[in-house]
């Protein structure tokens, strides 16, 4: 199966970590697009709705052939816009903790605790210390594995930098997302309920809404490929293979 994969807000593809070669070790076909201002595309103005990010990312990709999509948060709503818009270009979705002001609402799809967290990481330089914060909030890594990450993806913002004012564009196209169509392809909702970005219930809302399947992790945070990665590509393995 060919999966493109979409992360979340201000990530990029060198966040995909190990679960990018668990997919590979699994005999997928992975391809990977930044989203507008992170990355290898964090110079560029972010668009306000996720309507245009789709435009974006199809301009990008190019008539390649159609395939399934994998996405993570603000790439969910990515995800699941594509299709409506484009039925022909995706095979099928996986949806991994997103949301959408259709089923929930605004303190259910950024906890107001995480809005601390937004100011220490605004008001702070070191990038280890940025990304020491972000994991803490996003994943349930234990204390050695975390501070491992962090030094990695310090690296990564390092190297590729993301400005504030791209994340605070991407908030806003993510705020205005209302699913106001369905996508016909087959979707797969996974959910964690150690997630403390997003309320799980938005994933268990938006599933009923989709009519798709609900696959819910007991324990891994809102960055599940971080968090489970071998079981979370084996999960989508074998459902995409089903079908």
């Amino acid at each position: 199966m060919r999966w493109l994969l979409l992360r979340g807000l201000g990530r990029e593809i060198g966040h995909w970590g190990r679960f990018r070669q668990c997919l590979e070790q699994l005999g997928e076909q992975l391809e990977f697009l930044d989203l507008p201002g992170a990355g290898t595309e964090r110079a560029r103005k972010v668009p306000l709705s996720i309507r245009q990010m789709v435009e974006d990312l199809r301009a990008r990709r190019g008539a390649n052939e159609p395939t399934g999509l994998i996405a993570v948060s603000l790439g969910g709503m990515i995800a699941l816009d594509w299709p409506v818009r484009y039925p022909a270009e995706i095979l099928r979705l996986v949806i991994i903790n997103s949301s959408t002001s259709s089923v929930a609402w605004p303190w259910e799809r950024l906890s107001p605790a995480s809005l601390a967290t937004s100011l220490c990481f605004l008001l702070t330089r070191e990038d280890e210390r940025k990304e020491t914060m972000t994991l803490r909030l996003t994943t349930n890594l234990r204390a050695r594995a975390l501070e491992a990450r962090a030094r990695e993806w310090a690296q990564v913002r390092h190297m590729r930098p993301v400005r504030a004012a791209s994340v605070f564009r991407q908030l806003i196209a993510a705020a205005r997302f209302r699913l106001e169509s369905l996508p016909s392809c087959p979707i797969l909702v996974v959910r964690s309920l150690g997630d403390r970005l997003v309320d799980p219930i938005c994933s268990e809302r938006l599933a009923k809404r989709l009519g798709a399947e609900l696959l819910t992790h007991p324990s891994g945070g809102h960055d599940l490929s971080t968090d489970e990665p071998d079981w979370l590509a084996e999960k989508i393995v074998s459902w995409g293979a089903a079908r």
